[in-house]
């Protein structure tokens, strides 16, 4: 696992107690795991981590910007931990983060509580909130709390100190006391549940983790196990020569991921068919975070366009499979444009698809009439590609143009590919 912890200026607070923390923590912790740490001060040494520095240049905004994306895109980090608050710098890290789907874990090291909120609260705190403190908390992977009253304060944080929240802006508050022990002997056990709260964000959200080999091999474990027994040739040579180069995370990733994509059986069913070495992992019993992790700019609360999907269901001009063939459709399409759709609804289309039985020209018709026959030829082609769709199981023919484009961006927006 490789974390990237941002620590802004450590010469600025050097001798104080969170100072010593984090110093402590961190080269605790990069005895064990790859441990890289982000600075905007030069001449910082962290013992047994690897330091960059973070030049701003003479226009932050822009070329501060530039240098961070090349930074996180030449270590492309697992984690990323921003012990920082009401910094611009930090509000664009983590926007970077989000745009790049890596996971980020928040210390405001109590700079949260009302009692810092208040101070300079209409000059500074109540602006930098609206502008991006806010954002970093809601997009946060995980917030993390140094003692009992801070974890207290961030379940009831809003836009005023005096105020209390009906709602948390995030559920994922997780607590590790700081102050219960000296830093010298704390230092270990701080760094053992921080290693043990970033492999169950990772394990949470392992999608972003996932290299191009993984994902195909997940793709092709589908294709075998939608598939017959008997048909089934097996696996290609290219992708089982990948499959052999695969440690146990990466067939960690994998299962956890079909996990969150409902996909979980037909892949465990395309191993056993395929016959690829697998070990053993109960999904089921992994320390994971409820409902998984999804790392987006925006958290959609109500699917548009399902006025649509009920007037389909209403129209008496279709019945039996053709209706519920159209409304799989139509459902596919509107969860594709807004980066909600599943693995396991794009299965089960193309279940539906091979089993037949239904008047093509109807459907056809009625997506055409729907205005989105031209989204059915790129839907098809992904489904071509990565579930091993027959045209001949297609009511319109696949093409590989700026639709299918458009639906490999929203798949990867959806964690799919």
């Amino acid at each position: 696992m490789k974390v990237l912890h941002y620590i802004p200026d450590a010469k600025a607070v050097a001798g104080t107690y969170i100072s010593d923390y984090c110093a402590g923590v961190v080269s605790c912790m990069a005895r064990q795991v790859d441990v890289h740490v982000l600075t905007l001060t030069a001449d910082v040494h962290i013992e047994n981590a690897t330091v960059h520095v973070w030049r701003l240049g003479l226009m932050p905004f822009y070329t501060g910007r530039k240098r961070l994306r090349r930074i996180l895109s030449d270590l492309r980090p697992d984690i990323v931990h921003i012990n920082s608050c009401w910094s611009f710098y930090a509000g664009i890290l983590s926007s970077e983060c989000v745009k790049m789907r890596i996971p980020t874990i928040i210390t405001p090291a109590r700079r949260l509580e009302p009692w810092h909120f208040s101070h300079r609260y209409l000059l500074s705190k109540l602006p930098k909130y609206l502008l991006f403190q806010r954002k970093m908390v809601v997009r946060a992977a995980v917030v993390h709390a140094v003692c009992l009253q801070e974890a207290a304060d961030l379940a009831i944080l809003c836009w005023h100190p005096k105020f209390k929240a009906r709602r948390s802006l995030n559920d994922r508050v997780v607590l590790t006391n700081i102050f219960c022990s000296p830093v010298n002997s704390g230092a270990p056990r701080i760094a053992d549940e921080l290693l043990r709260l970033y492999r169950k964000v990772a394990d949470s959200a392992p999608f972003p983790m996932m290299s191009a080999g993984e994902l195909l091999v997940e793709d092709s474990l589908i294709m075998a196990g939608v598939a017959d027994c008997g048909l089934h040739p097996g696996l290609p040579d290219n992708v089982l020569s990948l499959t052999q180069t695969f440690d146990g995370n990466a067939w960690r990733r994998i299962l956890l991921h079909s996990a969150d994509q409902g996909v979980l059986d037909i892949v465990r069913r395309g191993i056993s068919i395929t016959g690829v070495a697998v070990p053993s992992l109960s999904v089921d019993k992994v320390d994971r975070f409820a409902g998984g992790l999804t790392i987006r700019r925006k958290v959609r609360k109500r699917l548009p366009g399902s006025s649509k999907i009920l007037r389909l269901q209403s129209d008496g001009s279709m019945s039996g499979k053709e209706l519920d063939i159209c409304v799989m459709f139509l459902t596919v399409m509107i969860k594709a444009q807004v980066a909600y759709v599943s693995r396991a609804e794009l299965v089960e289309l193309c279940r539906a698809l091979r089993l037949g039985g239904y008047d093509e020209d109807t459907v056809e018709a009625k997506v055409r009439a729907l205005g989105l026959l031209g989204d059915a030829a790129g839907l098809f082609q992904i489904l071509k590609e990565r579930y091993g769709l027959g045209e001949g199981f297609m009511f319109t023919e696949p093409s590989d143009g700026k639709a299918a484009a458009k639906f490999r961006v929203k798949l990867s927006k959806s964690d799919i590919q």
